[in-house]
């Protein structure tokens, strides 16, 4: 259900960059951002490339739905209005990975910051930034 929503957010967002271009607007299509996974998929946000139509950004955290209990960030990329979607940056070396946000800039350079920790005490916790 989740997954299904992103998507739909996505489509809806790849349909309003085309519509802002001049171009028609079509019905909305659902497109596969990630392949089916065993963990859940939370904090999800979009991000769109603002001179690059069709490049959008999609992050988040997965959370293992088994032992050992874990979590991670991880960004997935398309240039192609969602038609095609890889990832590009899994965030997994920590035991708990949270706070991720993205965003994309000119030229579809992307940002990612994240939060990698034991999941125990604040004070391990580290703010990290990736940029491509």
């Amino acid at each position: 259900m989740l997954r299904g929503l992103v998507l739909t957010a996505v489509t809806s967002l790849a349909c309003v960059m085309l519509a802002a271009q001049g171009r028609e607007r079509r019905p909305l299509q659902v497109f596969e951002v990630d392949s089916p996974h065993p963990d859940v998929a939370v904090w999800l946000e979009i991000a769109a490339s603002p001179d690059q139509p069709g490049t959008l950004l999609v992050c988040g955290m997965r959370v293992a739905t088994g032992p050992p209990r874990r979590s991670y960030g991880f960004v997935a990329r398309t240039d192609d209005a969602g038609k095609t979607w890889r990832r590009t940056l899994t965030v997994d070396d920590a035991p708990f990975v949270s706070e991720g946000t993205c965003a994309l800039g000119a030229g579809g350079r992307a940002y990612y910051i994240a939060q990698p920790g034991d999941g125990r005490r604040a004070s391990a916790a580290r703010l990290r930034y990736y940029r491509s």
